[in-house]
């Protein structure tokens, strides 16, 4: 088993391209979990928060709006939460299907070892995450720290024992195009690094074009650089 992800960072409404919502809804139903972080700038987390709700919750995922400086720290619970509700699920399945109830209707001293092995899972299971960058031009001056933030969240896969591998998607792309391919997947944090120095903002908000193009990467793993 392998916990495939798309992580959202962005500090806006999608303003090119069909919906997000549904893109993540897709993804979702070919087993990758789609979560969303939005950045709060001013009275954008106004506009911007139902959507970014609409689009973790259609794609199974979880979503925070925070404001820049906690954009690390939130990239990182928001990927490990997600991964602990969803190997949960299966548990809590395999379980219902043993004994007929959900874990929640167990008694407490006998769910705790069940919640245990969630735990374990969630450090032995593979991961590979696709994380999508707003490169709109409201996200000018939040590109050093979100390059940052996804440094930190690749060293935090490091202390897993089953690791884990990001791939780094920008959108919009160089040339009008809705994406561009940053940096395939790798567990590699100086390889990341470097390519994370080709995130430079422009244009408009892609959203849904950039979700359907990790979905797409993910499952065919083909590098979708510009289209």
């Amino acid at each position: 088993m392998e916990m495939k992800q798309i992580l959202l960072i962005t500090d806006g409404r999608s303003n090119v391209g069909g919906d997000p919502a549904r893109a993540a809804a897709y993804a979702a139903q070919n087993g990758i979990t789609v979560n969303a972080v939005g950045i709060i700038d001013g009275d954008n987390d106004v506009l911007s928060s139902d959507e970014i709700k609409a689009i973790a919750l259609a794609g199974n995922g979880t979503w925070q709006m925070v404001p820049l400086g906690m954009l690390s720290a939130t990239m990182c619970t928001v990927t490990y939460r997600s991964m602990h509700n969803t190997l949960e699920n299966i548990v809590n399945a395999q379980v219902k299907k043993i004994v007929g109830s959900d874990m929640l209707d167990i008694e407490p001293a006998m769910r705790l070892p069940l919640v245990r092995y969630a735990d374990t899972l969630a450090d032995e299971t593979p991961l590979r995450c696709v994380i999508l960058v707003d490169c709109s031009n409201s996200m000018a001056v939040k590109l050093k720290t979100a390059r940052a933030a996804i440094l930190d969240l690749l060293a935090s896969f490091k202390v897993r024992r089953a690791g884990g591998n990001l791939a780094v998607i920008a959108f919009p792309g160089q040339s009008g195009s809705h994406y561009q391919m940053i940096c395939p997947f790798t567990d590699d944090m100086e390889l990341l690094k470097g390519h994370l120095n080709e995130l430079k903002h422009r244009g408009n908000t892609p959203t849904a074009h950039a979700i359907n193009a990790a979905i797409s990467y993910i499952l065919n793993d083909e590098q979708p650089f510009f289209v």
